[in-house]
């Protein structure tokens, strides 16, 4: 069942690239609405880059929060994190932080998707390819959710943390380290050939 909505999901991308008859949807979308979804993500990233994060870092004395730690935690330091965090951090953490990352993951698949997309629009890529490089977003976002239940579950227990609960949190985080870079690598590289590309006519 899994294999078969993976098959028509790439096929509906891929179709998108190549539909004889109609333009992709991302192909008539303009620059300026890219640009905007784009600035609107990174407005929400800032604010938790800038002020929630670092704002559960003091009030933890200093200690990286999960979201920031790329490859992953041990069930000794996510006891210390919380520890350290106290009931006010932990309050916070759960009505801030992980309140503003409900919708941080989505509006970044969606902005990178689409600005990914109209990069590659001056490219003769094969379709296989491009998918793999649009689905990187959506990968962030599906592993940015899941690292966000298993922190609010390790946050939400008045049980002692469990080795296996903190494993899987930690691979979540590491998932979502991971498709993200690769994500704005992309973008990043693309964004450097159109601008090279641009200026050089």
């Amino acid at each position: 069942m899994g294999g078969y909505i993976f098959q028509t999901l790439q096929r509906q991308l891929i179709d998108c690239f190549n539909m004889p008859h109609t333009k992709p949807i991302y192909s008539r979308i303009s620059w300026p609405v890219v640009w905007a979804v784009f600035i609107v993500s990174n407005v929400v990233f800032a604010t938790i880059i800038l002020w929630s994060l670092p704002q559960l870092s003091q009030i933890a004395n200093g200690l990286s929060m999960f979201d920031t730690r790329p490859s992953g935690y041990s069930l000794i330091q996510a006891q210390s994190i919380i520890d350290g965090l106290g009931k006010i951090g932990v309050e916070f953490y759960l009505g801030t932080q992980l309140w503003l990352d409900f919708f941080y993951p989505a509006m970044f698949a969606i902005a990178f998707a689409l600005f990914i997309a109209k990069l590659l629009q001056a490219y003769q890529l094969p379709n296989w390819f491009k998918f793999c490089l649009l689905i990187a977003p959506f990968l962030t976002a599906v592993f940015d959710y899941s690292e966000n239940h298993y922190i609010a579950l390790m946050l939400q227990s008045d049980l002692p943390l469990t080795a296996q609960l903190v494993a899987m949190a930690s691979f979540a985080t590491m998932l979502k380290s991971i498709a993200s870079t690769i994500t704005q690598v992309t973008w990043l590289v693309l964004l450097i050939i159109f601008l090279i590309q641009k200026f050089r006519k």
